[in-house]
This record gives C-alpha cells, sequence and structure tokens, in this order.
C-alpha cells in the first residue's frame, strides 16, 4: 500500500489537519488550504513559527548571537520544516498538584519542579512546587479533594465532553474546534473524539511506584 492509499484511508479531519500543518512548517513548498482565509493563515505561520524560533533563541543563546539574522531564521525555517520531533514539549498530560488543583508544569513543562509523594493510606499525590508540598504538610486534612484526573480516570473522552455539556445546541457539534474554519463540513462533531477511542487516564497511575516519597 502506498503513501496515497494510506492517505486516502485517514478520516477527513485528519487530512485537513496535515494539509494545515504541512503550510505551517513549510509555506514556500505546501499550498494553504483553500478554505482558510489567508489573513488568518498568516496569523498562524506567524505564530508558530516565531514560538519555536524564540524556543530555539533561549535554548542557544551563544549560536543565536554568534550567526547574523539571515543566517538565523534560514537555519531556523529549515529546522521548523523539516525536522521531525519524536519528544514534544509535553511529552505526556501532567499530573495535577493535590494542594493548588492546578498543573504541575511550573516554572516550565520541561523544567517542572513537581514533587511526588505517598500517604501512609496508599494514596498518591503530585504537588507542583515546595510550597504547595509545605502547605499540604501542614494541614492535610484540608486538601483531600479528589483531582480532575482522579474523577475522570478511565472515562472515555467523548462521554466527558457529553456530560460536560460540550456540545452546541444541535447535540452533536463541539463547543471549541481544532481550526478556524467556519462551514459546516469541516466543524468536528462528537463523532470524531469517538472515533478516536481516547480515554482519560489519571497520569499518577503510569509514573513507577519508585517515583514515590512517603510523606
Amino acid at each position: 500500500m502506498d503513501s496515497q492509499d494510506k492517505s486516502d484511508m485517514q478520516p477527513e479531519f485528519l487530512r485537513r489537519q496535515y494539509e494545515f500543518t504541512a503550510h505551517i512548517r513549510d509555506p514556500d513548498r505546501q499550498p494553504a488550504p483553500a478554505d482558510v482565509d489567508a489573513r488568518r493563515m498568516a496569523l498562524y505561520r506567524e505564530l508558530f513559527y516565531n514560538n519555536v524560533a524564540g524556543f530555539m533563541a533561549n535554548s542557544f543563546p551563544v549560536l543565536h548571537e554568534i550567526l547574523n539574522e539571515a543566517h538565523w531564521h534560514a537555519l531556523m525555517r529549515d529546522y521548523f520544516a523539516r525536522h521531525i520531533s519524536h519528544t514534544p514539549l509535553f511529552p505526556e498530560m501532567p499530573p495535577i498538584c493535590r494542594t493548588c488543583q492546578m498543573p504541575a508544569v511550573l516554572p516550565r513543562p520541561d523544567i517542572n519542579e513537581i514533587r511526588l509523594n505517598i500517604d501512609s493510606a496508599g494514596q498518591r499525590h503530585a504537588f507542583c512546587s515546595e510550597a504547595c508540598q509545605h502547605i499540604f504538610r501542614q494541614a492535610p486534612e484540608r486538601h483531600c479533594g479528589m483531582t480532575w484526573w482522579e474523577v475522570n480516570d478511565n472515562v472515555e473522552l467523548w462521554r466527558y465532553i457529553v456530560d460536560a455539556g460540550l456540545l452546541r445546541s444541535d447535540g452533536k457539534t463541539l463547543m471549541g474546534q481544532p481550526h478556524l474554519r467556519t462551514d459546516e463540513a469541516s466543524l468536528w462533531t462528537i463523532d470524531d473524539i469517538r472515533r478516536t477511542g481516547v480515554v482519560i487516564k489519571d497520569p499518577l497511575k503510569t509514573i513507577p511506584a519508585e517515583a514515590f516519597v512517603a510523606i
């Protein structure tokens, strides 16, 4: 089976996503989607490229300083268009802090200060910072509420969306859309989510037991 056959077997929303992202990555070689406003595409191209170029400039400040601007941006454009990433900035969804109930990604997802603990009852806890861990230790009984992950663990994503009331008045179209198109045919529905087969999983359950320290 060649690549064209495989592409034809993909759901329409995936083909549209690939077309959209291919143009953002390499606008000189990949045409823009015909049904997306040119001004919106230009905004997306600028936002995505500037985000990656800024991240790289902060990661490699010396290289950024010694290269002239033309050379730097040529290098970034080539990287942006051709590099195949295997580990994204968010390789997985982060645990939620037991104390503040916010994702444990501070000060930055790739250099977070997450602290993993387990209590005498065997319950696992994540803390986004030393401060939240300290607050919990002072009065753990005040922070015994379940996290969003614990409440929704093993729930199918499509079912969560329905139960949370995240559909439009027609009962099938998602309120939030992963693109800027407004035509009826392009709008994602609950059936698209159901076909993905995604099930919500508490990330704390997948972390090895030896990573947790008694609290």
